[in-house]
């Protein structure tokens, strides 16, 4: 038996879990689980019903003993292959909008629709295959993240799309 940890979970006198152990982390209230990335000293989620954060519990990283979930937002993304990371921030699509993950001026990271308000109505005509059908790109040497999708059927009426976020602005 192979055992990639320095406690021996067979132990009848001390099987805790130590500090340099691997294993798992649950987060329960996650729906279809379908994007993860790092940014910084943090591992963010996104689900179907929200999206979440997990960091080091005493600042120090993670730790099999120590680390830390919590709940960035109650809206998550559609499972596609929407999500991008650039320049810090990572843009995903959700049923409802276009949303960002960054820091905010406290230095929090907190999840924002993008194209509420503005852009909702345009995002709202989307059809609900085309935004399962996504395609995130970044261009970096624009400051740009592009979104691909195809409006219609394959063989008859189909219409490739593509919305565009400048970032310089």
């Amino acid at each position: 038996v192979k055992c990639y940890q320095e406690g021996d979970p067979t132990s009848r006198e001390s099987n805790d879990v130590v500090d340099t152990d691997g294993g798992f982390i649950v987060v329960s209230e996650a729906i279809n689980l379908h994007s993860m990335y790092s940014i910084g000293d943090r591992l963010i989620l996104i689900a179907e019903n929200g999206v979440w954060s997990i960091t080091g519990g005493s600042n120090y990283g993670f730790a099999a003993t120590n680390y830390k979930v919590e709940m960035l937002s109650t809206f998550g993304g559609i499972p596609n292959k929407s999500f991008v990371e650039f320049g810090g921030q990572g843009f995903f699509w959700g049923w409802d909008g276009i949303y960002a993950i960054a820091k905010n001026q406290f230095g929090d990271y907190e999840v924002t629709n993008l194209t509420k308000d503005s852009n909702d109505k345009f995002f709202s005509e989307i059809p609900t295959q085309a935004r399962l059908n996504c395609q995130g790109f970044v261009d970096k040497s624009r400051r740009q993240v592009r979104w691909v999708y195809v409006e219609g059927t394959p063989f008859e009426d189909a219409v490739t799309k593509e919305i565009v976020f400048d970032l310089k602005f």
